[in-house]
């Protein structure tokens, strides 16, 4: 966990000095933790719409021998995380003592922004319309809409 928590900080001190393609790849890698972890190479390229070098050249950059090992950072992390959710907790009031208030900020808008993509995808706004759908169907009382 420290040594993601090094990482992480070295990444976001040095986004300014990085190239554009590689901001966009630390964008993805600071607003993506768990695909980080989970996803392939290819497939987080691919979801961020970059080349999967482009992942590659943003992990030697920042000392690493390629995108394997921050992957086996994030994964180690998620591993170790804990089930409970005063495990939870606990490990956040430490990042805020170690870290301070503007980084729990930051990770209640990036799980905001996460959970606001997943439920605006088509699928999930297509199956929303069919629920409502059916309720309104289904009450006697409703006009059902045209």
């Amino acid at each position: 966990m420290k040594q993601l928590s090094s990482f992480a900080s070295r990444l976001k001190a040095d986004f300014e000095n990085l190239s554009p393609q590689l901001q966009e790849a630390a964008r993805w890698v600071i607003d993506h933790p768990a695909d980080v972890a989970l996803l392939s190479l290819r497939e987080q390229a691919r979801r961020a719409g970059i080349a999967p070098a482009t992942l590659t050249r943003l992990a030697q950059r920042l000392g690493l021998r390629g995108y394997d090992g921050v992957r086996k950072l994030y994964a180690d992390a998620v591993r170790a995380r804990p089930e409970s959710y005063r495990g939870r907790a606990e490990e956040l009031l430490v990042r805020r003592d170690s870290e301070g208030d503007p980084a729990l900020v930051q990770d209640i808008f990036a799980s905001l922004t996460q959970h606001l993509q997943n439920l605006s995808s088509p699928d999930v706004i297509r199956r929303f319309t069919a629920i409502c759908l059916h309720l309104m169907s289904s009450s006697d009382s409703r006009p059902r809409p045209t």
